[in-house]
Order: structure tokens, then C-alpha cells, then sequence
């Protein structure tokens, strides 16, 4: 287009970029750093491939030690959360469930945000009113602002708990004011008033508090600040020191948790890397030192926000700050043992960036020239995470702005494309954008080449789109096809299962659990036999509450405890008279009963109808599968069953039918062989005088072997004969050949 308009200007073309020079070529001698989500992982490995196969490629690996840090302190709070739950469980118990009351820090948090910020995000909010009566009540009051808790911020946690621990005490206050005032009731106030008034969770955001204060800043800050660091031999790689300190320093307060409260230990933990860095040094004491808040608009009073923080935190002067104490012992504990967790967990990205763990990717085990390649290059995905940030607040700002288009404004805004300067000290500086730093020609050009091409562009765009939803409709369908194959196997073990009521495996009054067992000699035959009885209940049934586990903390729950379990449940079962269900419940997606208004629509009744057609296809489905595969010997109800031990054989077998499990040529030269179920009634027992064919001279036992006049066999060209086998107690219910088990005929399958 330029060499059109402008024939006589060559001179614009060589400012033109080579199209052929734009390829992947320019990753090489790079680094690929992603967050830890398995696509991104996935996306990461395919491109290093990539890139590594180019002639001369180099590309390195990195994760994002922002999206690690939030995997830790997640991690962290986590544990907190879950063992607060359980030790305020009695008092939760007590609690109206219309107060949403919960011990997790980050929902608190979020309340407290909806509470006393001054933003009109939730108009339910009193931050407004709050500020006003700060300014009459308390006027020279330190507080530090609620931290932003909308949206899915993985960082809340620790940030948020500051404002949440330092302000506290007059936060109660103003709200034991307002809900003293009668017609008053609000719902988030009565809630804040009761999380704020608990010991237990000015403890909880305290320790957050610290861990925000003493690692989750100066880690930060080291992380996002790394490709800037290369001057003081601080790389990518160098981010595994700070890992290294972290670890041993969670191994000293495990040692002794009192230093979680040791204000010099906390403060002091990275402390090396200050002497090293100067910059970090700076930050630090900038941070904790200098920085200044005001305290309220109107005082014109500043002070060190932090450094008020820290004072309170490690040498508190509120009453309740201080009783805290005890408390944030207990849960510190639980903070650092969850998070040695995270750092040592194998199968997390974090643990290569530890020493121990000998990992390239660690500072003591990582190549110097690896060290040196990666210097001055970021050690965070913020590049790429301000990119989906700035594409959210467009499309949060304009609604219905296309993706491409949101994506394209917030590129452009990003790179300062259009920038140009404005004020007398921009303009001494003579900074431009891109597009106003090319000649005029150049920019006409731009505008009517982005004019000429935008339908062109707006299709290709689409078809993208188009793309993506196909492929992600795909991944639905795969995924959903892959559940119900799922839900297919677990139905006809459900259907094996409920057989077995009827089958003498089964077990159906305390008795017969007492007589089973003692019949049994082996105790992993008596194992399985109370697990089956209980499956048969649990899978077989559909019955939630005999759902029971087979260990604890990775111990195996003993004969004589799941003899218990089973008894307790038969009596319970006897007791509340349950009828048995004619087939296991279809485990297929359905919508649970629902009431009915009034007169119910026509609609309402053919959907109804449509999930019990949806709900019969699968069971007969599921049937006819159960039946191929016992047909391919892939499972065996005749096996399940079976009594665990096996029958004596004496005249009790007589005119008994039993399977026998023997091996047939399947062609005349006798290469191809294949197992096949021999089904006969005895007519004999063996008297010990039968001889063993082929052994002249050696007979069976009394009772070691039965005569059996066995069925033909069309398929084998076996007809029906008589024939003597042997009956080794060790082969009963068993796979190979030379197995046997009672016939208990062909079984219905439903279909």
C-alpha cells in the first residue's frame, strides 16, 4: 500500500518490518514462564519443544513465583480454615445458619471489604458513614484502608488481614453502635460484629498479618523486581535462595513457634539478600521505615503505617491483641506444617526450586551458564497477566466491546502505542508512542491499511472464536462421554453388587456374620468378606450411610473393627425395617424432586419424561455391557457369588452341578488354546481307590477328586461324557486352570 501512494519514497519501505523476519525464531535464547495450572504447564512444554528444536535454539523454564507464593499461602490458609471449623464447630452449631458465620479469613475479609470500604461496589456497605464517625469519635485514630476482595484475588488472604487485625477494635465498636439501634438489622453487620469479637479470629488474622509483613512483601517484592536485578547477579535462578531461606526458617519455627512472634526473627528473615541487594535493602526500610499514611483526610496527621503494624503485631498494646497470643501459637503451627507441605510436595512446582530436592532448577544445583543466561530475565508472568487484566477492564467497562477488539485496546494502551506528550516535562523529554513517533506518510498508511483490512480482520477474528467454541463444545462432549463411561463401570459393579443379596456370599443377620467368619481360614478371605457385605449394602443398595472407609491415617482397619461396622449396620438395618430395591440407583445426572406450584406445564412433564427414557437407555446400556464383559471374562458374577470357602466334598456334592475351568484346542494342530467353564452334575466321590490317569500306580484320596457327568460343549466339539477331575481346595473361586466353583446357572442380566 505505501509503495502504491507513495512510488517515489523508498525510504518508507526500509521502515516497514520484513514480514519473513517475524517467526518463532525470536523466542530462542528466551525463557517460557507460566503460572502453575496444567494448561499453561502444557502449553509451557509444548513450546520449549518447539523452540528447542530449532538449529541453535536455546529456551528456558520458569514458574510465576507470584502465582507460587499464593499456592503456599493458599495452602496455609487452607489448614487454618479447616481447623478452626472443627474447633469452633460447637459454637458454629449454635450459630443461626441466616448469619453465614464461617472462621475462613478470606470470607471475613470479604465481608469486612462490603462493610467499611468507601467504594460503591456494594451499596449495602456503611464505609461512608463509618469514615464520618471515625472523624467525630476517633479523629486522630490509625486505621489502614479495606483491602479490595472482590473478584478471585489469590493474595487477599494476607493483605487483607492487616485492616482487618489493626482496625478491629473500633470496627466493634461502631458496630455494637449501629446494632443498638432499634429496626437496625443487617445481616453483614451482625456477622462482623460476631467474627470481629472472637479471640479465636483476631489470633487467625494476626498470623496472617505476620506472614503478609515478614514473607509475602519482601517475596514479592524480589519476585517482580528480578529482571531489573541482573547488575547485582540476581537472576530468575537466584529466586530459589529465597525459597532455600523460606524453608529453613519454617524448619526453626517448627523448632519453636514462638518465634513466630520474635519480631527481629520475622523481620530479619531475609535480611542476607537486603546486605546483597541494595535496591531491596531500600524497599524494606522505605516500606517499614519511611513510608507514611495519613491518618484521617481531615487531621493532616501521618504516620509510618507499617512500621504501627509491626509494633502491634510482635508487641501489641490491645488487650485482645495480646490474649491472642496463646492462640496464634496453636494455629502458627498448623501455618508452618502446612506450608513445609507445600514447599516439599514432590508433585507441586515448587520443590525444584529448592536445594534438596537436587533440581536444576534450584540455585545450588543450576548451571553457572543457565545462572548467567538468565539474568535480566523476569522471574513472574506479569507481562501476561496485565494483558488479561487490561481485557477485563474493558470488557467490564464496555459491556459488549468484542474480545478482539478489548484485547486490542488494552494491548495498545499497554505498549503506549498512541501515547504522546502532553505536559511541558513529557514534551522536554520528547517520549512518543510508536505510532506518533513514525513519519506522516507512515501514519496515513497505518490508519487506511487498519481501514481496508478491518472486515477481513472482523471474519478471521470470528472464525477464531468459532474455532475455540468448537473445540472447547469437544472437550465438553469428550469430557461428559468420559463420565458416563465412568458412570457405566461403576453401575454394573453396582449390579454385581446387588446380585449377591440373593447369593450365599451374602450375609444377612448377625448370625451369619459370626458363622461366616469362623467358617473362614484365611484372613484375607474373612476381609473380603466383610467388605463385600458392606458393599453390597453401600454399592449394591444405593445406601449412603453405609459408606465406610477400610483405614484411617493409613492404617488397615482390623477383622474384629469391620466385624463390628458390619453387625452395627445389619442391626440398624433390621431396625429400620428397608425394603430392598429392586436394581441400584442409575448414576446418571438428574433433577433431584421438586415441588410443585400449583398446576405443573406440560413441559415440566415431558422433561420428566425424557429423563427416565435417558435414564432406561443407560441401565439397559450398562446391562448389555455387563453381560459382553462376562461373556469376554472381563468380570464374573458366578464368582462373586460363591461362598468365600470352599464345599466339602462328600455326599453332600452328590447331585450337585460345579464349573470347572480347563483348557480346549481350538484348532486340529492344538496351537491355539482357550480356557472354557465346564459345567456337570457329580455322580461320584472319590473312595481312594480311583487311579490318577497316567499314573499307574497313584490313586486320589478319599474325597480329592469327583466323577462328573459334563455338558457338551458345542463350541470345543466336546460332547457330554463322564469324566474324573480333581478338586484342589486351593483353585476354589480361583482364575486358572484347573478352577472350580458351584454352577448357579445362567444368570438374568436384565436384558
Amino acid at each position: 500500500m505505501t509503495a502504491r501512494e507513495f512510488p517515489d519514497r523508498s525510504d518508507l519501505l526500509d521502515l516497514i518490518p520484513d514480514v519473513d523476519k517475524i517467526d518463532i525464531n525470536k523466542l530462542t535464547k528466551g525463557c517460557v514462564t507460566t503460572d502453575t495450572c496444567n494448561s499453561a504447564q502444557k502449553t509451557r512444554r509444548i513450546l520449549v519443544k518447539i523452540v528447542s528444536e530449532i538449529d541453535g535454539g536455546i529456551v528456558h523454564e520458569q514458574d510465576c513465583f507470584h502465582h507460587l507464593r499464593n499456592v503456599w499461602i493458599n495452602g496455609v490458609a487452607k489448614s487454618v480454615s479447616s481447623y478452626m471449623k472443627e474447633y469452633l464447630s460447637d459454637s458454629l452449631d449454635n450459630i443461626s445458619s441466616f448469619l453465614r458465620i464461617s472462621p475462613d479469613l478470606a470470607h471475613i475479609i470479604r465481608a469486612y471489604h462490603k462493610e467499611f470500604s468507601l467504594t460503591a461496589n456494594y451499596p449495602k456497605g456503611h464505609g461512608e458513614l463509618f469514615r464520618d464517625w471515625i472523624i467525630k469519635n476517633h479523629p486522630m485514630a490509625f486505621l489502614l484502608h479495606a483491602e479490595r476482595a472482590n473478584g478471585n484475588r489469590q493474595d487477599v488472604i494476607c493483605m487483607g488481614a492487616d485492616a482487618v487485625y489493626i482496625n478491629r477494635p473500633v470496627n466493634v465498636e461502631f458496630l455494637d453502635q449501629r446494632l443498638c439501634i432499634k429496626d437496625n438489622a443487617n445481616i453483614l453487620q451482625e456477622n462482623l460484629f460476631v467474627v470481629l469479637s472472637s479471640l479465636e479470629m483476631v489470633a487467625v488474622s494476626r498470623l496472617f498479618s505476620i506472614l503478609h509483613v515478614s514473607i509475602v512483601i519482601p517475596f514479592r517484592w524480589l519476585a517482580g523486581m528480578t529482571h531489573k536485578l541482573a547488575h547485582r547477579k540476581w537472576g530468575a535462578r537466584s529466586m530459589g535462595r529465597a525459597v532455600d531461606i523460606l524453608h529453613t526458617a519454617c524448619g526453626q519455627l517448627l523448632d519453636d513457634i514462638k518465634l513466630i512472634h520474635d519480631k527481629r526473627f520475622m523481620m530479619d528473615m531475609f535480611d542476607e539478600l537486603a546486605e546483597e541487594i541494595p535496591e531491596f535493602k531500600e524497599f524494606l526500610d522505605h516500606e517499614f521505615k519511611i513510608k507514611k499514611t495519613e491518618f484521617i483526610k481531615s487531621s493532616q496527621t501521618k504516620s509510618i503505617s507499617y512500621s504501627m503494624l509491626i509494633e502491634e503485631l510482635f508487641t501489641p498494646k490491645d488487650d485482645d491483641n495480646k490474649d491472642s497470643t496463646e492462640i496464634l501459637l496453636i494455629v502458627a503451627k498448623l501455618a508452618m506444617e502446612a506450608m513445609v507441605v507445600e514447599l516439599e510436595d514432590k508433585t507441586k512446582a515448587t520443590y525444584k526450586y529448592l536445594s534438596v530436592s537436587g533440581s536444576p532448577f534450584s540455585f545450588n544445583h543450576c548451571p553457572e551458564d543457565v545462572k548467567e543466561a538468565m539474568m535480566g530475565l523476569m522471574a513472574v508472568n506479569d507481562m501476561a497477566e496485565s494483558s488479561f487484566a487490561g481485557v477485563t477492564a474493558q470488557v467490564q467497562c464496555y459491556g459488549c466491546i468484542g474480545m478482539h477488539a478489548a484485547a486490542a485496546v488494552s494491548d495498545m494502551s499497554r505498549n503506549q502505542f498512541l501515547s504522546r506528550p502532553t505536559t511541558k516535562k513529557d514534551i522536554s523529554k520528547g517520549e512518543r508512542g510508536l505510532f506518533h513517533g513514525l513519519p506522516e506518510e507512515l501514519r496515513v498508511m497505518a490508519m487506511m491499511a487498519a481501514m481496508e483490512e478491518a472486515p477481513a480482520t472482523r471474519q478471521s477474528n470470528n472464525a477464531s472464536i468459532e474455532a475455540q467454541r468448537a473445540w472447547k463444545q469437544k472437550k465438553e462432549d469428550l469430557k461428559k462421554q468420559v463420565e458416563l463411561e465412568n458412570a457405566s463401570d461403576d453401575y454394573i459393579e453396582a449390579l454385581i453388587y446387588h446380585s449377591m443379596w440373593d447369593s450365599e456370599a451374602c450375609m444377612k443377620t448377625v448370625n451369619d456374620v459370626t458363622s461366616g467368619l469362623q467358617s473362614l481360614k484365611y484372613k484375607k478371605d474373612k476381609l473380603q468378606a466383610l467388605k463385600d457385605n458392606i458393599q453390597i449394602r453401600y454399592r449394591g443398595f444405593g445406601w449412603e450411610e453405609w459408606k465406610t472407609p477400610w483405614s484411617y491415617a493409613g492404617v488397615q482397619f482390623s477383622i474384629p473393627q469391620l466385624t463390628k461396622v458390619l453387625k452395627d449396620l445389619i442391626k440398624e438395618e433390621k431396625k429400620k425395617k428397608r425394603a430392598i430395591p429392586d436394581k441400584p440407583k442409575v448414576p446418571i445426572p438428574q433433577r433431584k424432586d421438586m415441588a410443585t406450584l400449583g398446576t405443573a406445564t406440560k413441559q415440566r412433564g415431558k422433561l420428566d419424561i425424557n429423563g427416565m427414557e435417558v435414564e432406561d437407555a443407560f441401565e439397559l446400556k450398562s446391562r448389555n455391557d455387563w453381560k459382553k464383559r462376562e461373556l469376554e471374562g472381563e468380570t464374573s458374577v458366578h464368582s462373586k457369588r460363591q461362598k468365600k470357602n470352599a464345599p466339602a466334598v462328600n455326599e453332600d456334592l452328590l447331585g450337585k452341578r460345579i464349573e470347572y475351568l480347563a483348557e480346549f484346542d481350538m484348532d486340529e494342530e492344538g496351537a491355539e488354546k482357550e480356557p472354557r467353564w465346564c459345567s456337570g452334575v457329580v455322580e461320584r466321590i472319590c473312595d481312594g481307590t480311583w487311579v490318577i490317569t497316567g499314573r499307574m500306580r497313584k490313586c486320589w484320596k478319599e474325597g480329592e477328586a469327583v466323577e462328573v457327568l459334563w455338558d457338551a460343549i458345542l463350541e470345543t466339539d466336546m460332547p457330554a461324557c463322564r469324566e474324573k477331575v480333581a478338586l484342589n481346595p486351593n483353585k476354589w473361586n480361583k482364575d486358572g486352570i484347573g478352577a472350580r466353583r458351584m454352577d448357579l446357572g445362567e444368570y438374568n442380566y436384565g436384558v
